[in-house]
């Protein structure tokens, strides 16, 4: 999946969404880091799905990517290092 944050792009080194559940009114997606630790992502505009979950990405990359490992706590610093990995990013 290919994503433009800052006029950088970015693109996954695999498609980590699966949806895991529908309902009426959302979707709840999944999303697999290369570690294997899974998290679920509800999703209220289900009719324009890529949008949100592209959103949901540049948001990792906003704000876990550049944090300053001083500044995370072990499981910061363990999401850092998997969305660093899912876009094949060196630290």
């Amino acid at each position: 999946m290919r994503i433009y944050v800052d006029g950088s792009v970015y693109e996954t080194k695999y498609f980590p969404f699966f949806r895991i559940r529908k309902s009426n009114h959302y979707d709840v997606y999944s999303l697999q880091y290369p570690s294997g630790f899974v998290e679920e992502i509800m999703i209220f505009d289900t009719t324009n799905y890529v949008t949100e979950l592209k959103k949901y990405l540049e948001y990792l990359i906003r704000e876990d990517m550049y944090e300053d490992d001083i500044a995370l706590t072990a499981f910061g610093q363990r999401l850092k290092r998997d969305v660093n990995e899912l876009f094949d990013k060196q630290r």
